[in-house]
């Protein structure tokens, strides 16, 4: 058995504790893959993709599986392995899936800071990702009160604006901006300008990195595309104290959090929940109960088709931010 870490690193990895449990169910818990100096569980032996394969065949999943899936040399018969639990979000999760339907077995663990894994209430790295954007949050406060300031915050989240929703929500942000929901700068910038000519004294606008404007409203943000067809997102922070300061005459600053959110000492709750998951896929794969991911719903772990965990992006549910978040804008 193997467990690939693919695409990124992330908070709680390090607690994924499957190897007692594969001990347990006669299964043997062998090697860990991954493109960089992951944390590698007690039992598990490390194989770096760049030993298996070419720079250019390791950037994705995907595009490893297809080599090694093919010559006698590949992956599976020279470690001689029976499966894989794959370790991701939707690209890696998408992956798992099309392995299954070429005949190789694999599990599925949800690790992405986005949120945006269907048939799972949360994925592992989003609690400790919304802990260090609302800390980041908190501190600006201060800045922005003592400078009369707009500050516009950056958060990750790619398409979805899950992120954006519970760390403005929770540091008390003026406004939230969220791929979901196109914005009008026109609203914006008017509420923020009733705002400052009352008794306030600073704004912080948070914004999820995939939001844009509604048409008409303003220039969108153009990115570049990756050579797997992904908008590198990021810089919609700084378009848009640029068109508030230009509009307002409010002075406007951007921070831009990025990777900060990847990183760091993870919450006691993604602790935990990377153990269940761990545990989980590992009763799973000692079961033989492959082609499936492992899921948090209703705080139990459950398994779900990778299919339906891969099918469509989960999005932010609209009931809640129109009637939990909005109710606080501009206040």
């Amino acid at each position: 058995m193997a467990e690939l870490l693919s695409g990124s690193e992330m908070p709680g990895v390090a607690f994924l504790k499957m190897t007692s449990r594969f001990s347990t169910s006669n299964a043997a818990a062998e090697f860990c893959l991954g493109e960089g100096p992951y944390w590698v569980p007690q039992g598990f032996s490390p194989i770096s993709l760049k030993t298996e394969f070419h720079e250019s065949q390791m950037r994705c999943a995907a595009t490893a599986w297809t080599d090694f899936r093919l010559g006698p040399d590949g992956l599976m018969r020279r470690h001689s392995l029976d499966g894989f639990i794959v370790i991701g979000g939707d690209g890696s999760l998408s992956a798992a899936r099309d392995l299954m339907a070429d005949g190789i077995a694999c599990i599925g663990i949800p690790k992405t800071i986005d949120n945006d894994i269907s048939a799972t209430e949360l994925t592992f790295g989003f609690d400790t990702a919304v802990h260090v954007a609302t800390s980041a949050i908190d501190r600006l406060h201060t800045t922005a009160e003592a400078h009369d300031r707009v500050m516009v915050v950056e958060v990750m989240g790619r398409n979805t604006g899950h992120i954006a929703v519970r760390a403005g929500l929770a540091g008390g942000a003026t406004l939230t901006l969220i791929p979901e929901v196109p914005f009008q700068i026109e609203q914006i910038c008017e509420a923020l300008t009733r705002r400052h000519n009352g008794n306030k004294f600073a704004s912080i606008l948070v914004v999820a990195e995939g939001a844009q404007p509604a048409a008409g409203s303003m220039s969108a943000a153009t990115y570049e595309v990756d050579r797997f067809g992904h908008e590198r997102l990021g810089g919609i922070g700084q378009v848009l104290a640029s068109e508030i300061e230009g509009r307002t005459g409010l002075e406007t600053r951007v921070t831009t959090l990025g990777y900060i959110q990847r990183g760091g000492t993870p919450t006691a709750f993604d602790r935990i929940l990377a153990t269940r998951f761990g545990v989980a896929a590992a009763d799973a794969a000692a079961e033989g109960d492959w082609g499936k991911m492992v899921a948090l719903q209703s705080d139990k772990i459950r398994r779900v088709d990778l299919d339906a965990a891969v099918s469509a992006p989960k999005t932010v549910d609209l009931d809640f931010y129109e009637q939990v978040v909005s109710p606080f804008f501009a206040g």
